[in-house]
């Protein structure tokens, strides 16, 4: 990829916590012409219209996180300057050889990964390096929604859902700063996504590959009221009021910028940040011993892994030595008549 081809290429990244909306967005921007690369993620009864994730970020976001001992749902801070740490350079240079492999054709393509949101830090040296323009589009979708998806599919009791939700928007948002971005809400994308992707396209200053005339039927079929599984729920309290203040804090200041009245505040969502991470050093055992159990579990998923891989690898090597012989045995057998017509030509005598 040349220089000048790179610096063309302009990125979309569709960020927003879990369970937000950010893969329905991202189907439309996919039919609208982004590129996603190839090898998406599969649907599952939690997503059955898909996730629209790159199979390959997905895993290396995973594997970044395991590295420094979290994983995607970890309610404590991560290491201080984490992504500096040698253990983060291997993925980093994966994410670049994926980009380039992927997508150095593409002039507008993009990602989406909810883990992101907390792994940002380690993007700023990969955007630079495959010299591409990242634009931001950071979906919001109401806590209280959120909350209830997360309750439902992973248990997750509703304060660390919360919690989760408020780390997720603070850390992302923080980090987004300094790339373009435009904020849109779940239920503007459901209920007008014209509209919604114009307001992109107009912040962007870029073009779609494909009109919204040409996609209108296959986003409407995508975009089908079914896909909101989770409304509001209308009598779910949080039961901590610093938790609470916080929560409706942050999600009024996102909403204002979803509706273009201005830029979230850089002060008050610092005093938001702040407030909850001298909230969280007084968190019970409770927290700590579930962060522990999903560490242990993922280390022993990790461990199971290596040794099927290393079974994989053993069977492999038996296989690929059975194959030589084989393949000796086959080669000598069907060479034998163009042998034969060579001893023939050469006047040589025939053995058999």
């Amino acid at each position: 990829m040349t220089e000048a081809t790179q610096s063309a290429q302009k990125a979309l990244v569709i960020l927003g916590m879990h369970r937000s909306g950010t893969s329905a967005l991202t189907r439309v921007l996919n039919l609208l012409g982004v590129e996603l690369g190839k090898g998406m993620l599969p649907p599952n009864d939690a997503n059955p219209r898909g996730y629209w994730e790159h199979r390959q970020i997905y895993h290396a976001h995973e594997a970044m996180l395991n590295s420094i001992g979290r994983v995607w749902h970890s309610i404590f801070s991560f290491p201080e300057e984490w992504w500096l740490d040698p253990v983060i350079a291997p993925y980093q240079e994966k994410l670049v050889d994926i980009i380039r492999s992927e997508f150095s054709g593409a002039e507008l393509w993009g990602f989406k990964d909810p883990r992101l949101c907390r792994l940002i830090p380690a993007w700023h040296s990969v955007f630079s390096e495959v010299g591409c323009e990242p634009h931001f589009v950071y979906v919001i979708r109401h806590p209280l929604e959120v909350a209830h998806s997360l309750h439902r599919r992973d248990g997750f009791s509703w304060e660390k859902c919360f919690r989760l939700w408020l780390l997720h928007t603070l850390e992302s948002e923080r980090e987004c700063r300094i790339y373009p971005r435009i904020f849109v809400t779940y239920d503007q994308v459901l209920d007008d996504w014209r509209s919604s992707v114009d307001r992109i396209s107009e912040g962007f200053r870029l073009e779609w590959p494909n009109s919204t005339l040409d996609v209108e039927r296959e986003v409407s079929a995508f975009l089908d009221p079914d896909l909101r599984h989770h409304h509001k729920p209308a009598k779910l309290t949080i039961q901590d009021p610093l938790l609470a203040e916080l929560v409706e804090v942050m999600y009024e200041e996102l909403l204002r910028a979803s509706n273009g009245e201005k830029a979230p505040s850089v002060e008050l969502l610092s005093s938001v940040e702040a407030r909850l991470e001298e909230e969280t050093r007084t968190l019970d055992a409770a927290f700590l011993t579930e962060e522990l159990l999903s560490l242990s579990g993922r280390l022993r998923e990790a461990q199971g892994w290596v040794d099927s891989l290393e079974r994989e690898r053993a069977r492999l090597e038996i296989s690929a030595a059975q194959l030589e012989r084989v393949l000796h045995s086959m080669s000598w057998k069907i060479t034998a008549p163009l042998r034969k017509i060579h001893d023939l030509i050469r006047g040589n005598p025939i053995n058999s």
